[in-house]
């Protein structure tokens, strides 16, 4: 048994020496626009999902859904995110789709958010390391990431008054 735990503890050992070797000398790729290896999608392609359900609170919405919060959070989303993710055009967005991971075309997908509105808030809360994603909660109030979270969960759904809005603030969104 003693020679078993020796050899676990040298196995280890072994993997954590050779990983800072290929890093430290510079053989891991960096470069934003190459894909991620095989061993780096292994290690933190599955770690978003869980990291998020993990540390973040499950929070219900703490406004109501109404169209002035709908309007606010599609402004608010136009203005900061639709760079990235896609505007109210429904177009994607080319500098979204330049980063790698490419960003998600939120709108384009014709869809609403698969994520429950914990989950959005805090990705835009907090940002997503190694992403182009930054963290906005040092320059928006929570009311204002969740005015976003709650536009982008309800965008197959619009009311009237908040379709009215996107079509006379942003004319090119009902083309």
């Amino acid at each position: 048994m003693r020679n078993f735990s020796v050899g676990v503890i040298v196995a280890v050992a072994a993997i954590a020496v050779g990983a800072a070797v290929y890093t430290r000398t510079g053989f891991a790729p960096v470069a934003a626009d190459q894909p991620p290896g095989a061993l780096e999608e292994f290690i933190l392609g599955g770690a978003l999902d869980p990291s998020i359900d993990r540390h973040a609170p499950h929070t219900p919405f703490p406004l109501d859904v109404n169209d002035a919060n709908l309007i606010q959070g599609m402004k608010l989303y136009q203005m900061n995110c639709a760079i990235c993710h896609g505007g109210v055009d429904k177009k994607p967005s080319p500098m979204g789709l330049s980063l790698f991971p490419a960003a998600p075309q939120f709108l384009a997908r014709h869809r609403a958010l698969d994520d429950p509105g914990w989950f959005t808030f805090y990705e835009v809360k907090h940002g997503i390391r190694r992403t182009g994603m930054a963290p906005w909660g040092k320059l928006f109030a929570d009311d204002d990431i969740w005015k976003m979270t709650m536009f982008l969960e309800n965008t197959e759904n619009l009311p009237p008054a908040v379709q009215q809005e996107i079509k006379q603030s942003y004319p090119s969104a009902g083309e």
